[in-house]
């Protein structure tokens, strides 16, 4: 192999490390990115988590309130009729007081409700953000071994383009010469002439 061979091998070899090297630097940041994103959206669940426990809490402190509510305006109408010398416990006063009641469990009903639909939702994005997180941390994954995996395949092409033009520039072996009819110089050496038993040389007579 000549120089130029063993020169492009090196400049191959050094291509395919750098393939490698980005590959891998790509790959990092990848999952570094999605660790990110994936942690910030279990933080955001666990915000929603608080403010659903915070919502239950404060439609239960709510729903005490609105009794307490209903019970003092029981007691004032009782208070008044009883002032007006009405028998409180009889005729009209019990549907007044009746009346009240039922609307001020209508009214704690809502907040109830108010109070469990809105921790639904909390707890419902809740849940979307800890899937989300788990679909991020995984898709990271995916996509930096595939990129690892890409950058590998770059480096072997480049590692077998690289082989094939340097076998190209290997200088070709000179053939070995050998005797044919067709090269001048296969019987250039001179020919000696035998003499049959009748021959006689011209030497011999000169």
């Amino acid at each position: 192999m000549g120089d130029s061979a063993g020169l492009l091998m090196l400049a191959g070899g050094a291509t395919a490390a750098s393939q490698v090297g980005q590959g891998y630097a790509q790959s990092k940041a990848i999952r570094s990115q999605g660790r990110l994103e994936a942690q910030a959206l279990e933080g955001n669940a666990r915000v929603a988590d608080i403010l659903a426990t915070g919502a239950e809490m404060r439609g239960a402190r709510e729903a005490r309130l609105q009794d307490e509510r209903t019970r003092r305006l029981i007691g004032s109408q009782r208070v008044a009729y009883a002032a007006q010398g009405v028998d409180v416990n009889a005729g009209s006063p019990v549907d007044v007081q009746a009346d009240t009641a039922r609307m001020g469990a209508i009214d704690r009903e809502r907040i109830e409700y108010n109070a469990w639909a809105e921790a639904f939702g909390l707890k419902y994005q809740a849940e979307q953000d800890r899937n989300s997180a788990a679909f991020t941390r995984m898709g990271a994954r995916n996509a930096a071994r595939n990129t690892m995996l890409a950058s590998l395949v770059d480096a072997g092409q480049t590692g077998l383009r690289t082989a094939y033009m340097a076998d190209r520039t290997k200088l070709p072996e000179e053939p070995k010469r050998g005797l044919s009819l067709a090269d001048p110089g296969a019987f250039s050496a001179p020919i000696e002439k035998t003499y049959g038993p009748y021959d006689r040389p011209s030497s011999l007579f000169a």
